[in-house]
């Protein structure tokens, strides 16, 4: 499960950098989906995707207000939420 987090590190990061200015709203909601579906798709166990911890952290990451953030601030969100999944 470490790997399949510090690759969603690496493409939330990649995707702020490649976005000039950063991303709308609206673009990084499309984004962050985009890599919430490879996180569904690929967790080694699906049990964690059920879990309350990783419904808040989605939640958390696809709210408007942290959708609204800079890519520093953003970035920073998802590296804390991260840290209170229990299964990292």
């Amino acid at each position: 499960m470490k790997q399949i987090l510090m690759v969603l590190v690496v493409i939330f990061f990649i995707g702020e950098l490649q976005a000039k200015g950063g991303l709308t709203p609206k673009e990084r909601k499309v984004w962050v989906n985009k890599v919430f579906d490879i996180m569904d798709t690929h967790a080694a166990n699906p049990e964690w995707l059920e879990s309350k911890a990783y419904r808040k952290f989605k939640r958390t990451l696809l709210s408007r207000k942290a959708l609204r953030m800079d890519g520093g601030a953003y970035l920073n969100l998802f590296r804390n939420e991260r840290h209170k999944l229990p299964f990292t």
